[in-house]
C-alpha cells in the first residue's frame, strides 16, 4: 500500500505549497503542462496560473518538471463546469 503513497502539492492556500503524502489511485495517468493544456483546452500558461494559485493539484517529479494527474483534472472540470440557468 505504501507504493501508491506519494508527495502530491494540494491546494491549500499556502504559498509555501507544502508536500502531503496522499493516496493515489492506481492508473491514474499523469500530464505534463502542456497535455493537460490540451486536455483543458487552454494555453501552457494558464496551467501554470492555475498550479501557482492552488486551484490545480501537481506532483513535482524533478526540479524543473511538474505533472497533473488525470484525477485532478476532472476535479478541476467539475469544479470549473457552470451550469445554464435556461437548460440549454
Amino acid at each position: 500500500m505504501s507504493s501508491l503513497l506519494t508527495n502530491v502539492h494540494e491546494p491549500n492556500g499556502r504559498s509555501e505549497g507544502r508536500s502531503t503524502p496522499r493516496a493515489i489511485p492506481p492508473f491514474d495517468r499523469s500530464f505534463s503542462v502542456a497535455q493537460a493544456a490540451e486536455v483543458l483546452g487552454v494555453s501552457a500558461t494558464t496551467v501554470r496560473r492555475l498550479v501557482r494559485a492552488g486551484v490545480l493539484p501537481y506532483q513535482q517529479v524533478s526540479a524543473r518538471r511538474i505533472v497533473i494527474r488525470e484525477s485532478a483534472l476532472r476535479s478541476y472540470l467539475k469544479f470549473a463546469t457552470v451550469e445554464s440557468e435556461r437548460g440549454e
